[in-house]
């Protein structure tokens, strides 16, 4: 937990309180791509369950869709748009897990643009869903803490970079301008503005 570092207007302590003293709950972690939201999750599920607490991650990246059928315009395609998921599926898939206490949820390679695989959850104490849009897409459904990755947006474009270098063989000049053109206008609509939501706490990874 040493690597989080919490920013706004709000004392530290009661911060860190809010999320190392859950017991049981949910979870929604939100924020720009290449922000950490993945690894926050994993790092907070790996805390949770060396105090013998379960946790289940969802993530919305398992809810893309393939290339053929993401939204795209002449410049490229727009891959963080919220067309560019499987939305419906993704909260009748939450609201099932809420239900049943299971749910059978898709698998999504990254590395070949598709769905693999399924998967099947069970209902922990502590759920962590994970994703750009997690916040403003279940915000008020369950009581929940809520969590926005605060990074600035030139280090994501950076991070992002250096993602689609290693995995999509990218040249780093085509993926900073897929992103100033594609991915980053529609972020003041669709994503920065759950960082305002009632409630949400701001985190940003530490050095």
């Amino acid at each position: 937990m040493n690597s989080i570092v919490l920013e706004r207007e709000v004392k530290t302590d009661p911060c860190m309180d809010a999320v190392e003293n859950i017991e049981s709950g949910f979870i929604f972690i939100a924020g720009p791509t290449c922000s950490g939201k993945t690894t926050l999750a994993y790092t907070l599920k790996g805390f949770y369950e060396q105090k013998d607490i379960g946790v289940t991650v969802i993530s919305q990246e398992d809810y893309y869709k393939d290339w053929k059928n993401i939204p795209w315009s002449y410049k490229g395609y727009l891959t963080d748009v919220r067309d560019a998921f499987y939305m419906d599926e993704f909260v009748r898939d939450f609201k099932k897990y809420l239900k049943d206490g299971k749910a059978e949820i898709p698998l999504f390679d990254m590395q070949v643009h598709k769905r693999i695989s399924k998967q099947y959850i069970k209902r922990t104490p502590i759920t962590i869903v994970e994703g750009l849009h997690v916040i403003s897409t279940f915000y008020g459904m369950v009581d929940a803490l809520y969590l926005y990755m605060d990074v600035p947006i030139k280090r994501c474009a950076e991070l992002r970079a250096n993602r689609d270098q290693k995995f999509e063989r990218m040249k780093r000049d085509d993926s900073i301008f897929h992103f100033i053109e594609c991915i980053e206008p529609f972020y003041d609509d669709q994503v920065f503005p759950q960082k305002d939501y009632e409630g949400v706490l701001i985190f940003t990874p530490g050095s």
